[in-house]
């Protein structure tokens, strides 16, 4: 009986209930994909395909702020790509070696800055990787530098054409609006308490608030001028869910355990300020106008497979097509390097290359089939408008509702919309369809040789670096190497964000504790520090001299006595301090082994 009752879901997500929100979502994509791909057409653009790419990525964000700001980190990356392409074919183009080498080395350079910001920021070096290597391969194919620079403006304007028919197919369209969103989050957090946070209950809530805080205040002027103090704000509410549970499961003392409340209290009263102050809409505080740092370094492991992975490849690749005297396919080789740029950063992606293969089968299959059957049945722009718009209609329902599936949709409409052979319609052959489906094959190669030259770490390898980053990030912070709270917490949440990207996987109930303690101790050592400086002294310094809390308290009362430079009420919070952070070091973890589910 479970086994009948799971098979449903398996496939469920392909019949649509078509409500008015999928309606909407299906007519707002295929809008902007015919739209952009006849209006390319007609400008007589180089790669009307391109647009087509452009407007499916932006378009599927769905909602208004979201779909703005994705569109405008494509063109930084565009034209963050094009003195790179330039460079490229002045100084890199006359020798295999040097330009494989090239091509794939600034490729991969690219890949870092892509790993080391949030994920509303990443997506801008993606872009650059993928425009890159288009506008250096379109290079080797022209002979005149006026081509070129025709070539980039061409890559600039299919790009430009596909965000603003997504932002028109958007506003016409009900779009949803993610400060809503933002505003019911606010409105659940409020009712945030220190008795509540002990069920952690309240983090995913956190993180949606957090994931919408970007989109929400490109749509509001209100939530943008709150929109730091905000982040703000949400991220001490975080700190306050680490609190309670380290306190839940830590024997501590009284006076440890009121500190600790003490702490919460205060980041879930600065929620509420911040909350009001939006609400009422009152001046904000001065110190509300710093910003959270969003460069903050992964695990350099992970950075330098990823990296690795994307030079060979793209390496073997260039110099493969170049030897073979460019008898493959561009478009082959520039999929294949698009795809293994952006997709090899992308932890568990080798559990989705089944799915890439099956969309790509699927999608490059009903391209031939339309482009064979349909092109010569009714006359070109009606045909082309039918096909387009279809696709973009049923991949815009099928995303409302693909969820996990929602690559295999993506790509499917991609290989599908290449397999037409947009680039070519004019001179179009039957063999061109064939052989765009053929190209599609050697991508999820490309992308096959670069996880088997260069695997994917394990699940538990990441996980495993991850809580060791945590610890020593926490030693930093003890021994006053990190000296700020806000770089501290941010470094914590980055390496939490990297453990919640394993799809499926659970660390166990002990390491979690672990990574919260090591949190609490962390940012109670900072604020030790912060008094223990005017001793000359940090919380790593005590902790070689003293093993016990007692012992240690009575050393800083000795030290108060004969110098007197702080206050006794310092004192006695500075000791209060130094108290739980020992007590929380005596919590002993007990290795457990991670579970797959």
């Amino acid at each position: 009986m479970a086994e009948a009752s799971n098979k449903p879901s398996s496939w469920r997500w392909l019949i649509p209930d078509f409500n008015n929100a999928e309606i909407m979502a299906g007519i707002r994509m295929g809008l902007a994909l015919s739209g952009c791909t006849l209006t390319a057409m007609y400008l007589d653009l180089e790669s009307p395909g391109w647009a087509t790419t452009t407007a499916l990525m932006v378009t599927l964000v769905g909602s208004f702020g979201g779909i703005i700001d994705k569109g405008i980190s494509r063109f930084k990356g565009t034209l963050l790509a094009v003195p790179l392409g330039i460079f490229s074919y002045n100084y890199l183009i006359n020798d295999p070696w040097l330009f494989s080498f090239g091509v794939a080395f600034i490729t991969a350079a690219l890949i870092l800055p892509s790993l080391l910001r949030k994920n509303n920021e990443r997506y801008i070096f993606n872009v650059t990787c993928s425009t890159f290597i288009l506008i250096a391969i379109y290079g080797l194919l022209v002979t005149d530098p006026q081509d070129m620079l025709q070539t980039i403006a061409n890559r600039v304007s299919e790009v430009s054409l596909g965000i603003l028919f997504s932002f028109l197919a958007t506003m016409g369209t009900k779009p949803k609006y993610e400060a809503k969103k933002l505003y019911l989050q606010l409105d659940k957090l409020n009712d945030i308490s220190r008795d509540s946070l002990k069920k952690g209950k309240y983090q995913l809530d956190i993180l949606q608030a957090l994931e919408a805080l970007a989109a929400a205040s490109i749509e509001s002027v209100k939530i943008g001028y709150h929109a730091n103090h905000l982040e703000l704000s949400l991220s001490k509410l975080l700190i306050a869910t680490e609190l309670s549970d380290a306190a839940n499961n830590v024997s501590l003392s009284e006076q440890s355990q009121t500190l600790l409340d003490g702490k919460i209290d205060k980041f879930i009263k600065d929620y509420h300020f911040a909350y009001k102050l939006l609400m009422s809409s009152r001046k904000l505080p001065r110190t509300s106008n710093r910003r959270l740092n969003s460069l903050s370094p992964t695990n350099w492991q992970i950075v330098a497979i990823a990296a690795s992975r994307v030079f060979w490849v793209i390496f073997i690749s260039l110099l493969y097509w170049y030897f073979t005297s460019f008898q493959s396919a561009p478009s082959a080789l520039m999929l294949g390097c698009i795809f293994v740029s952006i997709f090899s950063t992308q932890i568990g992606f080798t559990k989705q290359l089944r799915k890439f293969l099956i969309a790509t089968i699927m999608g490059s299959g009903l391209g031939f089939l339309f482009a064979n059957q349909l092109l010569l049945a009714i006359p070109i722009w009606q045909w082309l408008f039918c096909v387009v718009f279809g696709a973009g209609f049923v991949s815009g329902v099928l995303l409302t509702r693909a969820g996990p599936q929602t690559p295999t949709i993506i790509f499917s409409t991609v290989f599908f919309l290449s397999a037409l052979g947009l680039n070519n319609l004019a001179n179009f052959d039957p063999i061109t369809s064939f052989n765009n489906a053929l190209v599609h094959i050697i991508t999820v190669l490309q992308l096959w040789l670069g996880f088997m030259l260069i695997p994917e770490p394990s699940n538990e390898y990441v996980a495993r670096l991850t809580v060791k980053s945590i610890q020593k990030n926490t030693r930093k912070a003890i021994e006053y190497r990190i000296k700020k709270a806000s770089k501290y917490f941010i470094l914590q949440m980055q390496r939490r964000l990297q453990i919640s990207q394993l799809k499926g996987f659970n660390i166990g109930r002990e390491k979690q504790v672990l990574c919260n303690i090591e949190t609490t101790k962390g940012l109670l050592a900072l604020r030790a520090n912060e008094k223990l400086v005017e001793f000359d002294l940090n919380m790593a310094a005590l902790l070689e001299q003293y093993d016990s809390s007692e012992e240690a308290s009575r050393y800083l009362r000795q030290l108060n006595n004969s110098e007197s430079r702080p206050e006794n009420s310092d004192l006695e919070a500075l000791i209060a301090l130094v108290v739980c952070f020992y007590e929380l070091n005596q919590w002993q973890y007990q290795e457990d082994l991670p579970a797959s589910h």
